[in-house]
């Protein structure tokens, strides 16, 4: 029992996937934003708000919530469960009781907290249990978030085709509860290791006056906006260019529906892949090369390329869909995958010596 309850994998690998691919599911939001919006009759710039709300307050909670995490990996995972799966099961109840102010409540902010205590809780304690591959540590963790829309999206759709959009978010809800109560139960710090407030504390308006902090802040926040805008558009933006292909141009809006949902279930499931690849390729890359700045140059020339691919071609306007998937994989490969570096307290260290 001792040797169980001291791997790596059963206390930090397995809890981190338990605890990531249910929160991961927000990268679905494209799956449903429409249903949602046509269920409450509102417009899809409205309900928009839903998913713009959670990555707010995934943003906020991971920013105040470190602490805690720090202190008691415990907690942290409870915290993000309770929120978590309130947040989600909440927001079927909203759509069944036809009010869009409870999506932007429980989606947006209680589901959103979970989703910041539930990033961070993981990936601090993979990089306790590999101290010297932080890059793998936290590119493990992060997998389970980027593969969530793999294994989600093809299951949403099946739940909403046989039970319903709003039993679709009871029914996950559970499951998810389930997941999330077992990663709570497993996951552990490594043995020997204390908490030391001093040790521990950084003050983050010393922090906050440096430069470098502000480069890698301003680097992080394009990586995320650019890649979460287009990730939640993904499936309208594949819905526009494949309307325009003639074998579907004069099918009836539930005919067409139903002959590229498919097509579109694939699209999102490989690229769900290509993000979960990113997130440990990159991050793992990181530990072997000497320095750090090499892996946001890549990133940003891939990121440089696609623009530039999808300015000369307007792949969105012309309908090449082979220009369109290679924006969508290149983005979710290099989307996130600045974040190892947000995470790792050497980062910490180099704004302080730095300045």
């Amino acid at each position: 029992m001792a040797r169980f309850t001291e791997n790596r994998w059963t206390s930090a690998i397995i809890p981190a996937l338990l605890i990531h691919i249910p929160i991961g599911t927000v990268y679905c939001w494209s799956v449903f934003k429409q249903l949602i919006a046509d269920r409450l009759h509102a417009s899809p710039a409205s309900v928009e708000w839903g998913f713009s709300l959670a990555i707010f307050f995934l943003g906020m909670s991971a920013a105040f919530a470190g602490p805690m995490v720090e202190k008691n990996i415990k907690k942290s995972a409870l915290v993000s469960m309770v929120c978590f799966v309130v947040g989600f099961a909440g927001t079927g109840v909203s759509i069944a009781l036809n009010f869009l102010p409870g999506v932007f409540i429980c989606y947006g902010a209680i589901m959103g907290i979970g989703l910041g205590v539930g990033y961070l809780t993981p990936v601090k304690n993979l990089m306790l249990w590999f101290a010297d591959n932080k890059g793998l540590a936290t590119g493990i963790a992060v997998a389970g978030f980027g593969l969530a829309k793999a294994i989600a999206s093809p299951l949403m759709e099946y739940l909403i085709g046989t039970v319903g959009l709003v039993s679709m978010f009871f029914i996950l809800a559970a499951v998810y509860a389930v997941m999330m109560f077992v990663g709570f139960l497993l996951i552990k710090r490594p043995a020997g290791w204390v908490y030391d407030p001093a040790t521990s504390h950084v003050s983050r308006k010393t922090i906050l006056k440096k430069p470098v902090f502000w480069g890698i802040w301003i680097a992080f926040y394009i990586n995320i906006t650019c890649g979460l805008a287009l990730i939640s558009q993904e499936k309208d933006i594949l819905h526009d260019v494949l309307r325009a292909f003639p074998q579907y141009a004069n099918l009836s809006p539930a005919k067409f529906a139903a002959a590229i949902s498919g097509i579109i279930g694939l699209v999102l499931a490989v690229d769900s892949v290509f993000n979960t690849a990113g997130r440990v390729g990159f991050s793992t890359l990181s530990d072997h090369l000497k320095r750090r700045e090499t892996v946001y140059q890549v990133i940003f020339i891939m990121s440089i390329a696609v623009c530039l691919l999808q300015i000369f071609t307007n792949s969105i306007g012309n309908a090449l869909l082979w220009a369109v998937l290679a924006m969508l994989f290149v983005v979710a490969l290099i989307s996130i995958s600045l974040v190892k570096y947000l995470g790792d307290r050497n980062v910490t260290k180099a704004v302080e010596d730095r300045g």
